[in-house]
């Protein structure tokens, strides 16, 4: 009978400092998801001010003007990236397929 009352205090000890680390762990994410939303936030706010998934070259270039610079297609489909002083916008042929800000 002892032997069963020391067996259950033992993992009552056990676990009670894992009780009080599940809360911190709980509020890492808690943080870590706010700070998610806000950068979600902040990236819609920036989406009308880059080309949008399905614009073409001529589209992109009359509306945000001269890229900085124009790599070389890469791959098969070929992907072609041109990088704009905020932003990079990646293309499948002639349409856009991304564009991402630049941080």
């Amino acid at each position: 009978m002892n032997r069963i009352i020391g067996v259950l205090a033992l993992s009552g000890l056990l676990i009670i400092p894992s009780a009080g680390f599940a809360g911190e762990h709980e509020r890492e994410l808690t943080s870590g998801t706010i700070l998610l939303i806000e950068a979600l936030e902040q990236d819609r706010e920036f989406e009308a001010q880059r080309p949008s998934r399905g614009m073409t070259r001529g589209q992109v270039e009359q509306r945000f003007g001269e890229p900085e610079s124009r790599h070389d297609p890469v791959g098969d489909p070929p992907i072609t990236r041109w990088e704009y002083e905020d932003f990079v916008v990646y293309f499948e042929h002639d349409h856009v397929i991304r564009a991402v800000t630049r941080r």
